[in-house]
């Protein structure tokens, strides 16, 4: 597993070294920076306490047959979100 930020440059490098024999994680610090200014334009301050819960939760499944059953719940529950979940997604 490769952890980076989402550079084109380091994604292509580690391609063009490994191959499609390995998986490209997104780091989470990079992650959560950009979630908290999409949250922060696009939730209402109401809403964005349980949406942060509901990331943090995906974020800490560890196993993925897990993440993938609760993905769909996730975006079920915030499909009136549908500007988030375009990001998101």
């Amino acid at each position: 597993m490769i952890m980076a930020d989402g550079s084109l440059g380091i994604y292509g490098a580690t391609r063009s070294v490994f191959g499609s024999d390995y998986t490209h994680a997104m780091c989470s610090v990079h992650v959560w920076r950009n979630m908290e200014k999409k949250i922060n334009l696009l939730i209402p301050a109401d809403k964005r306490k349980e949406l942060r819960e509901d990331l943090k939760f995906l974020e800490n499944l560890s196993d993925s047959n897990h993440f993938s059953l609760s993905l769909p719940l996730f975006k079920k529950k915030w499909a009136s979100q549908k500007e988030f979940l375009k990001v998101f997604v």
